[in-house]
């Protein structure tokens, strides 16, 4: 039973909590960010010592012997029972006076994880649950003296944002697909140097995926993600403009035409072939700092499509 152990366990479950948001598995965010919580609040109990884990109803000899540094001589086999997620949170609610929360806030946490893991419940979980739960992991990694950048890797910048009240729902949707979509670029891609991973670029697949056909209104765009390329994708329409028509007599009309230069691409989506991000509609796309609205020259719709607008 050692403080690192716990750590390190609490780490990987933070970075399922964001996987499962990101693919929309609240239950198991709700799960998995309980758990996290529990496992993070033993290592802080564990540094001031082991003892502090354990059960305190009955007397197991064996739990002891191994939390005072003498598994030796426990029984074999023997499995240590420590206390539970509410348990913990009682206690380091005694010996952390920072902590900031009453055991009622943090009830919907113990819930959560107690309904999916002791009577297999889909908990009724929503982003404000596993909110609770990382504000909650974020004052114990203080007392534990532990970088939250370090801990949450990737997804500090997303955890920072989910805890602020001001997080809204789409934005938060969005910075989840994206830290998620960074990791995946990083798992698939990140072990190549510089000139490897142009060469794969130029791989069919990457440069022109098999959803980008003639027909297609798309333009390239900056992944936002892993910054590679990307694709709005949408309908190109015209851009308008005004024109002066000479006339005999009289002051000169003025008509609004098509322009001959230029034309838009209106995205509605964004799709990347590195990373596997994608969003749908303005908001999302807002969300994510893109643009809706792209202006292209007219001759190079012309030479894609082959058609007048």
């Amino acid at each position: 039973m050692k403080r690192e152990t716990f750590i390190e366990s609490a780490r990987q479950l933070g970075q399922l909590v964001f996987q499962d948001q990101a693919a929309g598995r609240m239950d198991l965010a709700a799960l998995h960010a309980g758990v996290m919580l529990e496992h993070l609040s033993k290592a802080h109990l564990v540094g001031l010592h082991p003892v502090y884990i354990l059960r305190g109803d009955k007397a197991d000899f064996d739990s002891l012997l191994k939390a005072c540094g003498h598994p030796e001589f426990a029984s074999p086999n023997h499995q240590t029972k420590t206390i539970s997620l509410s348990e913990a949170l009682q206690r380091i609610a005694k010996v952390l006076p920072k902590f900031k929360f009453a055991q009622a806030e943090l009830k919907h946490v113990v819930d959560a994880r107690d309904g999916a893991v002791h009577a297999a419940l889909r908990p009724d979980a929503g982003a404000g649950t596993v909110r609770l739960a990382l504000t909650a992991v974020g004052q114990i990694l203080d007392a534990l003296d532990v970088d939250p950048a370090e801990f949450w890797g990737g997804y500090a910048d997303t955890a920072r944002v989910l805890v602020a009240e001001r997080a809204d729902s789409i934005g938060t949707a969005v910075r989840l697909r994206l830290a998620e979509a960074g990791r995946i670029f990083a798992m698939r891609f990140g072990h190549l140097s510089t000139a490897q991973l142009a060469e794969v670029a130029e791989a069919p697949g990457l440069a022109f995926p098999a959803f980008i056909t003639n027909e297609t209104h798309a333009e390239e765009q900056r992944c936002p993600a892993c910054s590679h390329k990307g694709w709005l994708v949408g309908f190109y329409g015209a851009v308008y403009e005004a024109v002066t028509v000479l006339a005999d007599g009289g002051d000169p009309p003025s008509q609004i035409r098509p322009s001959d230069a230029e034309a838009i691409l209106e995205a509605e989506r964004f799709v990347c072939p590195y990373c596997s991000l994608e969003l749908e509609g303005q908001e999302e796309l807002n969300a994510a700092d893109l643009p809706s609205i792209v202006f292209v020259r007219k001759s190079d719709v012309f030479h894609r499509l082959g058609v007048a607008l």
